[in-house]
């Protein structure tokens, strides 16, 4: 079972919400396809990957290159695997061209690579600085490698790196993956909420597809109290009815849910607002409703405070909202 930071335990289903019923996480190789390569990732990187889902009670799929089939373009498919992974383990043995190549590409996706290798001394200057866990090809150092790789792994999927793993996370100036999160993460940041969740005109068929399990979950068992600050429109009654029945919680639980509303000319954006004054407090602001594609961009510093600032003001001269 997957574990919260509070120390309760949940289901797959449960820990990454709708999303992860329909598709598992992802861990993608980048390493060379010769045969003496083949023991590292059957004996070390896919039964560390393996070990790792069993630790968090989750299915993850661990595949590489040689394993994508069907039509199409192979480049499309790797370069699309490598920005859809949740990890990627590169393999630097060799100084192989295109293990380099995918490589550059992972790093520019995020903090979420964990880079291995025979010979440290090998590896270029550019990544040299870089976290690198150096293996040996025998059954020995296969096992030790499994067992860090197992580690690297559930620190990635639990939010736990905090440095830079790469030279392009450490030196570009604007980091669009530190501040785009897609929703998927965003259901993983409320699973680590310790106290409230605050919303500004919240998507509610979001809520209801992604954030269902996190929601019933941290209302009903960890005593989570969130804050829906809508517009005020003849759908509001009917859209909370209807999140509450999907959540089937009792009248207990949905207490700790407090709706106000407000004239919808003054909502401007959608915020969700986690630990405000807090050391886990995290605020986001979604991109534009007319945007093709929604994410979530995290605020921080100024800005995140002068969010928070708005939301306690509208809040206050906000009117409460029946929900019976």
């Amino acid at each position: 079972m997957y574990t919260t930071l509070s120390g309760v335990p949940r289901s797959n289903h449960e820990a990454f919400g709708d999303a992860a019923l329909k598709q598992s996480p992802l861990c993608y190789v980048v390493m060379p396809f010769a045969a003496r390569f083949r023991a590292t990732y059957d004996i070390a990187i896919k039964l560390a990957v393996s070990e790792a889902a069993d630790k968090l009670g989750i299915k993850i799929t661990c595949r590489r290159g040689d394993e994508i089939i069907g039509p199409g373009s192979i480049t499309r498919e790797i370069v699309n695997s490598i920005y859809t992974a949740d990890v990627v383990i590169a393999d630097l043995s060799g100084n192989n061209p295109n293990v380099f190549y995918e490589l550059g590409i992972a790093h520019c996706m995020g903090n979420k690579t964990v880079m291995i290798t025979q010979d440290i001394a090998a590896v270029p200057f550019d990544v040299s600085p870089y976290r690198l866990i150096r293996y040996d090809a025998t059954p020995e150092g296969l096992a030790v490698v499994r067992s860090e790789l197992t580690v690297a792994v559930l620190e990635i999927l639990e939010g736990r790196v905090q440095q830079a793993s790469n030279p392009v996370e450490d030196f570009v100036p604007i980091r669009y993956t530190n501040i785009v999160c897609r929703f998927e993460d965003l259901v993983r940041h409320e699973r680590q909420v310790g106290n409230e969740v605050w919303l500004i005109e919240p998507n509610i068929d979001a809520d209801l597809k992604l954030f269902r399990h996190a929601i019933k979950e941290n209302i009903e068992r960890r005593s989570i109290n969130y804050r829906y600050l809508l517009p005020d429109t003849k759908s509001i009654l009917r859209n909370m009815k209807r999140l509450r029945d999907v959540l089937g919680v009792d009248e207990d639980a949905w207490k700790r849910v407090a709706v106000r509303v407000i004239n919808p000319h003054m909502v401007e954006s959608e915020v969700v607002i986690y630990d405000a004054h807090t050391e886990l407090e995290k605020v986001f602001l979604r991109s534009s409703p007319e945007e093709e594609h929604q994410f979530w961009f995290r605020m921080r510093g100024s800005r995140a405070s002068a969010l928070i600032e708005r939301y306690e003001d509208l809040w206050h001269d906000a009117s409460d909202c029946s929900m019976t």
